[in-house]
């Protein structure tokens, strides 16, 4: 700009200078001709001065318009570089908590697996122990019956044999009437009476228990 206003102030300067003697024609062209050389020299140098003063401001312009896109992409890049960082630490974090699910889930199911394992061996015992239980109870109800049959029998061989033996305790009674001394059959009588009622009373308790015994199985 201020190139321009010296440029105008030698244009008047010529201007003056060839009014000073405006009758002097020769003289005043060659001035002003002289003067127009200069003034055309300036020019050039104010023009190519002005020209390099554009181009560096041009090359100031690109420099400052690529430090601006670089500083824009450093930024996008690290905008990117750090996106990319949060998406790894994400990812990683979704697949340390998937993990630590599926751990706790197959420490639930072994857990579950264990606990039905171990009321199936519980249960498995105690059918076993009520299968002892039940056979042990079968085999004292069967010798219940055996002892109940056998007592019975003896019962009935000792009833039979003391209406033997009174049958013929009386019949030797009266064939022996005539005889100074006598037998107390009434005595041996109830000895025998009191052992068969030993024999009926062991019996009906041996009845009784198998009755109980019966019971209990049930």
């Amino acid at each position: 700009m201020k190139r321009y206003v010296w440029l105008a102030v030698l244009v008047t300067a010529v201007g003056i200078n060839a009014s000073e003697n405006p009758f002097e024609l020769n003289e005043n062209f060659q001035k002003i001709e002289k003067e127009q050389e200069v003034l055309l020299e300036k020019l050039k140098v104010i023009a190519a001065a002005q020209e390099a003063d554009d181009e560096a401001l041009d090359e100031e312009d690109e420099e400052e318009i690529e430090a601006e896109a670089t500083e824009e992409d450093t930024k996008e890049i690290i905008r990117v570089e750090k996106t990319k960082e949060e998406q790894i630490k994400d990812d990683t974090a979704r697949k340390a908590e998937a993990e630590a699910k599926e751990a706790e889930e197959a420490k639930r199911r072994a857990e579950k697996e264990k606990a039905e394992k171990e009321q199936k061996a519980l249960a498995k015992l105690e059918a076993e122990r009520a299968a002892a239980k039940r056979r042990a109870e079968e085999a004292e109800l069967e010798r219940l019956k055996a002892e109940k049959a056998r007592l019975e029998a003896e019962k009935e061989r000792l009833e039979k044999e003391a209406k033997a033996k009174a049958e013929a305790e009386a019949v030797k009674t009266v064939e022996t009437k005539a005889e100074p001394v006598k037998a107390d059959p009434e005595a041996e009588s109830s000895i025998d009476i009191n052992i068969s009622r030993e024999k009926m009373e062991a019996a009906k308790k041996a009845d009784e228990e198998l009755k109980k015994a019966i019971q209990e199985v049930d």
